[in-house]
């Protein structure tokens, strides 16, 4: 996620990488120079991940990274796999891309059912059924309203809206057990919690965990820190990222803290779990504010050690 008034080349630059450390734990950077990362995906064997000010989606195949995907003007942030291929959030073009398996680009969805443009799309989450959840943020200041949307791709058809009059709707993830959809209501500071029921509806709207009563404030964090990124791992545990604070955090089903992870780099965007769920891997760019947004792509083995 980023401000959408600093998407624009400023006309400065960062001459080193930027190195993601997170603090007591065993690492290793995949990916020590990525132009704003955002939205990791973990896919057969491969960490995709997008690029917002590079353009491009990129894959880790975990010997090297090269590009997968590029469209200008996508300000991609999310990558989720659909059946035979994936589906990329285009934040600054406000748009759906549609793309094969092989990274060639089948087709854009602009609108949903009814019509409407569909505005900044954000995050993206399989439900395993063919379909894909995404959000819409809505406008990232405190003063805005709130309309931040989430949307139900099906497997065929445009995107239908499930859920809204949210504040800056950020990250999304399924539940384990996929009865429940969690997201991010950035600007809210707060993670919250819909039922799914049939045909990708959604329902039950509850506020999961709100953040301020969790952890104290972090120093020195953006005033707009808030949840960005989520993830599960297989005890249950949800991941929150904590975009401008610097830190993931741990919450048990119990809804209680286990464990704050500090991470280096201050905005910390998204993260994803392997495939045997011991593995994290974390997007987190250092700035927000200096062309091209540079960051860094992360893999922790064993975040709660």
């Amino acid at each position: 996620m980023i401000h959408s008034l600093n998407f624009r080349r400023l006309g400065m630059s960062i001459c080193a990488s930027i190195a993601l450390v997170p603090l007591g734990l065993r690492a290793e950077i995949i990916e020590p120079d990525a132009r704003y990362p955002e939205g990791p995906l973990w896919h057969r064997g491969r960490l995709y991940f997008a690029e917002m000010s590079g353009e491009r989606i990129a894959v880790w195949d975990g010997r090297s990274v090269r590009r997968f995907w590029r469209r200008p003007g996508c300000g991609p942030t999310s990558i989720a796999y659909a059946p035979g291929g994936f589906i990329v959030a285009c934040h600054a073009e406000r748009v759906l891309a549609r793309i094969s398996a092989g990274g060639k680009t089948i087709s854009i969805i602009a609108r949903d059912a009814s019509g409407r443009p569909i505005g900044n799309p954000n995050d993206t989450i399989a439900d395993g059924r063919g379909g894909v959840y995404f959000s819409t943020s809505g406008v990232f200041a405190v003063s805005a309203p709130a309309t931040g949307r989430v949307y139900y791709l099906p497997p065929s058809g445009a995107p239908r809206e499930v859920a809204g009059k949210i504040r800056y709707a950020n990250g999304v993830v399924l539940s384990p057990d996929r009865r429940y959809l969690f997201v991010s209501a950035h600007l809210g500071r707060r993670v919250l919690r819909f039922e799914i029921g049939q045909k990708g509806r959604l329902g039950g709207r509850q506020v999961f965990v709100r953040l301020d009563r969790l952890a104290p404030a972090a120093k020195d964090a953006d005033p707009l820190a808030g949840p960005d990124g989520l993830a599960f791992d297989r005890q249950g545990n949800l991941y929150i990222a904590e975009y401008g604070a610097g830190r993931i955090l741990v919450v048990g089903p119990d809804r209680r803290l286990r464990k704050i992870i500090a991470v280096r780099n201050r905005y910390v965007t998204n993260l994803e779990f392997g495939p045997r769920g011991k593995t994290l891997y974390v997007t987190a760019p250092a700035s927000n504010e200096v062309w091209p947004y540079r960051g860094a792509v992360l893999r922790i083995d064993d975040p709660l050690g």
